[in-house]
């Protein structure tokens, strides 16, 4: 998958009384921005007021070999009067969410900037947004951080958990499903879950899964440097939602109240990529997997020494339900491998 990026937050500066302009700067690259995309495409930059009604836009053209692109869009301030504005980026015309699982689904993720006012301002934006429609009549929103820290950001092992889960809870026919049975069939045979997720970042598997199983008691966990935008991200749900951060370093103690609840689901994504971290990982898994516990992992493989995080969950005791994978984006065996595996397992009898 590609992620569309502010590089400079967007920003309002007027021409004249009436007539004004709001400026960017992007890139299109890689969840972990060590690749930049790679073909010719058309964007569009799209000015939105606050009832999401498009009052301005243009297209830009991103040529193969760029690592930014300036993006101004010309904007009237009697269009918008007393209100703030949104700028929203995408490849496809005037799009309102991001399709995973359609024919054409997105390639390129589009991004919604933090509201802006029609003034000019030094405030930088802190925040930008992504939506991403999982069948339901509102799209999944999810908030990253624009600064630099990875960690905060959406990366392709949670998009492909989100479009798992949209899969399953979408399809009609109890046989149609995300490609492991075992998981699926907890999914829509249990309404009222105990889940634990281990380094949530953003919180987008989390989210994901209040939304279908409303009903659940979600726990979204990692350091403490993610409970602004984790916490961010929840506090829209409604107050009957029982999905809740707490924070969790898999070199500390568990918590009381995670060491002593049995999880029917414990949901990792993109955790594997730091070898250095796989054995405290492997021994918080151990902790909170109980034998009643299903273990479900997405992960997009980037270097061989990965393999050893499951090497070591079999050794702990670990087997395999099931294997599955999610293509999402393009799949380019230079820059960019578009699948995602998914992998379920549980605690050996």
């Amino acid at each position: 998958m590609q992620y569309i990026r502010f590089l400079k937050s967007p920003r309002y500066k007027p021409l004249s009384k009436r007539d004004g302009i709001i400026s960017a700067l992007i890139t299109i690259c890689t969840d972990l921005g060590e690749s930049f995309l790679y073909r010719d495409i058309t964007i569009i930059a799209i000015i939105r007021d606050t009832n999401n009604s498009s009052i301005a836009h243009k297209s830009f053209q991103w040529k193969s070999g760029m690592r930014s692109l300036k993006i101004d869009v010309p904007v009237k301030a009697s269009s918008a009067p007393g209100q703030n504005v949104v700028l929203q980026v995408s490849e496809k015309d005037f799009t309102l969410s991001d399709q995973l699982l359609e024919e054409d689904k997105t390639t390129v993720m589009s991004i919604w900037s933090s509201p802006l006012p029609l003034r000019e301002t030094d405030e930088t934006q802190e925040m930008v947004e992504r939506r991403i429609d999982i069948g339901q009549s509102e799209p999944l929103s999810v908030w990253e951080e624009t600064r630099d820290s990875i960690a905060r950001h959406i990366w392709d092992g949670g998009i492909a958990f989100t479009a798992y889960l949209t899969r399953v809870f979408t399809n009609s026919k109890d046989g149609e499903g995300g490609g492991i049975p075992q998981f699926d069939k907890l999914l829509r045979t249990n309404k009222k879950l105990k889940i634990l997720e281990l380094g949530a970042g953003c919180g987008i598997v989390g989210l994901t899964l209040s939304r279908f199983l409303p009903e659940s008691k979600i726990t979204l966990t990692d350091l403490p440097t993610a409970t602004e935008i984790c916490s961010h991200n929840l506090l829209p749900l409604p107050k009957s939602n029982q999905a809740a951060f707490q924070v969790l370093d898999w070199d500390a103690p568990l918590p009381f109240d995670i060491a002593t609840t049995t999880f029917d689901l414990v949901v990792i994504a993109d955790c594997m990529y730091n070898s250095d971290a796989a054995e405290a990982l492997v021994a918080v898994i151990e902790k909170v997997v109980k034998k009643e516990t299903l273990l479900v992992i997405t992960h997009k493989k980037r270097h061989e020494s990965e393999e050893e995080f499951l090497r070591l969950l079999e050794e702990k005791g670990m087997e395999w339900l099931g294997r599955s994978k999610v293509e999402v984006g393009e799949e380019d065996t230079d820059l960019e491998e578009g699948g995602v595996g998914v992998y379920v397992m549980k605690r050996a009898v």
